[in-house]
């Protein structure tokens, strides 16, 4: 987690008090919590409370402990190649990008058949200790820091959930500064930013087509229901009768 972080974990933990009809937490006690836990991303420490509250010891106020056993992960020598390549897809954490890249990026984005990606995947989880002890010594690569920056991923954080974080984070500091000057980075925001600029155009001529769409439709439904109005008879007069017909009435 980051600073910014903070106050939505506060109100995940105001949350949990309410659940547990127990007083809320003081600043203190809250910035330990945030502070022992700082080194996992805010989803996970969000996901791992909830699955403490459904656990046999759920019936207790978590300790930061607690919080820690739920955020324990299988074993990476468990993995199998799918895993691999869901970690890859979801890039939301340091391992997530740096084996994003160990793919083809098109083809990751947009074929949706996972067996396609079995020979790659397999391939990679072979050289899946080498790469966790790369990246636990922080020897991220320039464009790997790069897109961690480009995605909001915190380099500094923990690699992945339920592992540490890399181990010389003073060090990356000084990369991720660095890299934020270079031409390289500056590309990956255009990228982002035009990608940003697309979706959001199609977005709204989406909706705008689905607001022409249904005003057409409400329309359409209106007039069906609408009777034409008979012309108002004109009453028929004596006088009327005689020069229609020749005949007094």
């Amino acid at each position: 987690m980051e600073t910014r972080d903070f106050e939505p974990f506060k109100q995940i933990m105001n949350d949990l008090c309410d659940y547990y009809a127990c007083g809320h937490k003081t600043g203190g006690v809250l910035e330990m919590y945030f502070d022992d836990l700082v080194d996992y991303p805010l989803d996970a420490v969000s996901f791992a409370i909830t699955q403490h509250r459904k656990a046999g010891n759920g019936e207790f106020f978590p300790k930061v402990a607690c919080i820690v056993k739920q955020l324990g992960h299988k074993n990476m020598s468990d993995f199998e190649w799918f895993d691999v390549l869901q970690i890859a897809k979801d890039k939301n954490t340091p391992l997530g990008i740096v084996l994003s890249r160990k793919f083809d990026a098109y083809k990751l984005r947009t074929e949706p058949n996972a067996v396609k990606f079995m020979g790659e995947a397999n391939s990679i989880l072979v050289r899946l200790p080498e790469i966790l002890e790369r990246i636990a010594d922080g020897r991220y690569e320039e464009h790997e820091l790069i897109l961690m920056k480009k995605y909001e991923i915190n380099p500094q954080g923990a690699v992945y959930v339920g592992l540490p974080a890399p181990v010389n984070r003073v060090e990356l500091s000084a990369r991720l500064r660095h890299v934020m000057t270079t031409d390289a980075y500056a590309e990956e925001v255009r990228e982002l930013e035009c990608k940003t600029k697309d979706a959001t155009l199609q977005i709204s001529r989406e909706s705008s087509d689905k607001s022409a769409v249904c005003a057409e439709q409400a329309r359409a439904e209106i007039l069906s229901l609408l009777k034409p109005i008979p012309a108002p008879q004109k009453e028929i007069t004596a006088e009327d009768a005689y020069n229609e017909t020749g005949i007094e009435k």
